[in-house]
Formats: C-alpha cells, sequence, structure tokens
C-alpha cells in the first residue's frame, strides 16, 4: 500500500513554498491483521492513527545508522528520564512493562534516529526555505 505525503506543507501564516514536484509516495507495510473488535476499540479511544504513524516512522527510520557514542548517549538519557540508576532498576523497568532489552533499545534510540533522518533528508528545504523567505 503507499500514502502519499505532501513534504511541501506550510504551517505558518505566510503563503506556503510550492513546488511542481508530485507528492513522495513511501511504502507502507500493512500492520499484521488486527482484528475488528480491538481495531474498533483502538480507533475509538483515538489509539489507531498513532499506531499507524509509529508504524510509519520505525519504517522510515529503520536503516539510520547511530554511532556507539551516539547510541550510548541515546540509552543514558532515557534511563535517566525514566529514573533507572542501576541494572536493578532496568530489569525491574523490564518486567513491570513486559519489554525485552531490545524494545528499551528502540525506545531510547528513536529521538535520536528520527533526528537524524530529519537532518538527511529535510534539512536543506529548511535552509531553502529560510533563504526564500530571507529576500
Amino acid at each position: 500500500m503507499a500514502v502519499a505525503h505532501s513534504l511541501d506543507h506550510d504551517i505558518s501564516l505566510d503563503p506556503p513554498v510550492r513546488h511542481s514536484r508530485p507528492p513522495v509516495l513511501v511504502e507502507v507495510e500493512p500492520l499484521p491483521e488486527i482484528p475488528g473488535e480491538l481495531r474498533r476499540q483502538l480507533a475509538r479511544h483515538q489509539l489507531l492513527l498513532p499506531l499507524l504513524r509509529q508504524s510509519v516512522i520505525a519504517k522510515a527510520v529503520a536503516e539510520v545508522v547511530l554511532t556507539e557514542e551516539e547510541r550510548q548517549q541515546a540509552q543514558q538519557a532515557w534511563g535517566a528520564s525514566h529514573g533507572l540508576r542501576s541494572a536493578d532498576d532496568l530489569k525491574n523497568h523490564l518486567q513491570r512493562h513486559e519489554l525485552s532489552e531490545a524494545d528499551v533499545l528502540w525506545q531510547a534510540e528513536l529521538p535520536t534516529r528520527i533526528e537524524r533522518h530529519c537532518q538527511e533528508h529535510f534539512l536543506h528545504r529548511a535552509e531553502q526555505r529560510y533563504l526564500a523567505r530571507k529576500n
């Protein structure tokens, strides 16, 4: 399934900068079949769209490679934000939230991966818009 994303959308009060490029198609793998009742409950509680959004983001940043230093910094920041000071704290957190170490590593690295992805793919557009509006 392909989802069209217009990357030229502008939310400011100024007129949007429009280009004649067609929207970029992002290939999205369908999520495993969600049973109808669960899908209705997710939609009712406004959790279905965030789930799909996170799925698209995960696919977009899956190929981003972080350095070992970036990984360690991300893990330390995540641990500090969750009040985890020792290996025992982490073990308790994993058990309490029924997470694996891989899940926690993904959660810890996700903001850094998103930032890197945005810098690689969109920073040049931000600079371009700034220069266009400056003139």
